[in-house]
């Protein structure tokens, strides 16, 4: 519990004239006028005749306990000012006591300090992040309310919070059958058999040896499934991986890292046959550890002189699908319109994670920001924006790199739940600060700050995936942001 001192305003204020200007100025003072355009400015609201439902931060640090009175004005662009709005309002201190006891029950309140204690935090103004174990063994099945409130030393209970969640109990059966498959799912039950191991409920570690022969060169997918005694299907779990092919002469080592270059000799090697000619030899390389995002495999060989080939390069994106997703695209720069974008190819209906694909940047210029831009529908037909990227694209020796165009940018704290903080290095400015939500949909949400560090107001937003988009000159630029 800490002092508060702010106000959280709504602005509604409209240019009334019959030839309706912009308003292109709003500000506040408490109690005494400074006179018209001397009072604190408001700004981030977009210049309109009617600026409505815009949210306003007021820092209150400076007024004085007891009764005041926020004035607040608006300028239109002939310079004529509104007639000054006033709102009265009382500041008092608000004194924090410690947490002493907290508890939780289920569905029904059996009163303040009878439910059920949780215990071992140390009392303190703010409890935050402390791990509860609680036991859902005397809760019915379906849909259920778990409720915890807290008391403070001086004897006040807080507000009750309430959470719901469904109970389901889920037997476990044995698994009889498990099979695999690449990029292409032929259907249940007609993938390759794994075989040789025990049916049970759990099958931990079991190794399996696959060929690749078949599998093109590239990127590709493994599919694991499994099916239990009762003929229903587990989930398809998905392996992304790339296979290539080295066919250099007199090779005597070969290597491959991922975006960062460790230094000849430092990678990961290759295991390959020292031979005077090596013809199509195809390597597996694990991308599992690789980040979200734009990611590029090098790979490279020696040979018996000690020489060096050029790094061979392969840029690939990695993100995070959920739900059911019946489609996936994406696009560069500029929205070609729904299910119009570069289509990635993957399985309807299933629940995909660290999902990893090409995109093909050989077009777009270079030493010049670009942002990619990553979507997927849903089985309802629902179109969502599941990443962007922001990058930069340069040549190296016979190679192409890229680069993190949004990395001078930082926002913090990410996860945020009242407001987030952009800051940016020295060398760079924010112009505009704006934010999209999933649906690529423009948020009404104030920013308060100057052209290196941003303040953007997050209270009125629902949880969720955002977007902030940070304009920079010519150059756009977003983030991804979590409001939780």
């Amino acid at each position: 519990m800490r002092h508060t001192f702010c106000i959280l305003c709504v602005l509604c204020v409209m240019v009334t004239s019959a030839a309706a200007q912009n308003i292109s100025r709003i500000e506040y003072f408490f109690n005494t006028d400074p006179g018209f355009g001397k009072a604190t400015a408001i700004t981030g609201f977009t210049p309109s005749a009617n600026v409505a439902d815009f949210p306003v931060s007021i820092n209150l640090g400076s007024v004085s306990n007891g009764l005041n009175e926020l004035y607040v004005r608006a300028r239109d662009g002939n310079g004529r000012w509104s007639i000054t709005n006033v709102l009265p309002f009382i500041k008092v201190d608000v004194v924090g006591f410690n947490i002493v006891k907290a508890e939780y029950f289920f569905n029904t309140d059996p009163g303040f300090g009878k439910a059920t204690a949780i215990t071992g935090f140390t009392p303190s103004a703010d409890v935050v992040n402390f791990p509860v174990s609680i036991n859902l063994s005397s809760v019915s099945k379906g849909l259920n309310y778990l409720f915890i409130r807290a008391k403070d030393s001086n004897g006040n209970w807080s507000i009750t919070n309430a959470t719901p969640f469904i109970k389901v109990d889920i037997v476990a059966s044995d698994i009889v059958r498990a099979e695999y498959f690449f990029n292409t799912d032929p259907g249940f039950g007609k993938a390759t058999a794994i075989t040789g191991f025990t049916p049970s409920p759990d099958i931990v570690s079991y190794p399996v040896s696959i060929n690749l022969s078949s599998v093109p060169e590239g990127l590709n997918n493994l599919y694991v499934s499994a099916e239990d005694k009762n003929g229903i299907w587990s989930i398809t779990n998905a392996t992304p991986f790339i296979k290539v092919q080295v066919t250099p002469s007199d090779i005597v080592k070969a290597e491959y890292f991922l975006n960062t270059d460790p230094g000849f000799g430092h990678a990961t090697p290759v295991v390959l046959p020292v031979s005077a000619n090596i013809s199509a030899q195809a390597i597996t390389i694990n991308i599992e550890a690789s980040l979200p995002g734009i990611n590029t495999l090098y790979v490279r060989a020696k040979d018996r002189n000690g020489k060096w080939s050029l790094t061979n390069s392969l840029t690939f994106i990695k993100g995070t699908l959920e739900g059911d997703i019946s489609s996936l695209e994406y696009f560069i720069d500029t929205d070609p319109g729904f299910g119009m974008g570069n289509l990635v190819e993957l399985i309807p209906a299933q629940n995909i994670s660290n999902y990893v694909f090409n995109a093909d940047v050989s077009s777009v210029a270079e030493n010049t920001t670009h942002n990619l831009f990553v979507r997927a529908k849903d089985a309802d037909g629902v179109w969502s924006l599941t990443n962007i990227i922001s990058f930069k694209k340069t040549t190296g020796v016979g190679i192409n790199e890229f680069t993190d165009a949004s990395a001078a940018f930082t926002a913090f704290p990410n996860p945020a739940t009242e407001k987030i903080t952009i800051e940016c290095l020295p060398s760079e400015k924010m112009d505009i600060i704006e934010l999209i939500d999933i649906h690529g949909e423009l948020m009404n949400v104030a920013s308060f700050g100057n052209n290196t560090e941003k303040q953007v107001d997050l209270s009125r937003l629902t949880n969720g995936v955002y977007f902030i988009k940070i304009t920079s000159g010519n150059e756009v630029v977003y983030k991804k942001i979590v409001k939780k």
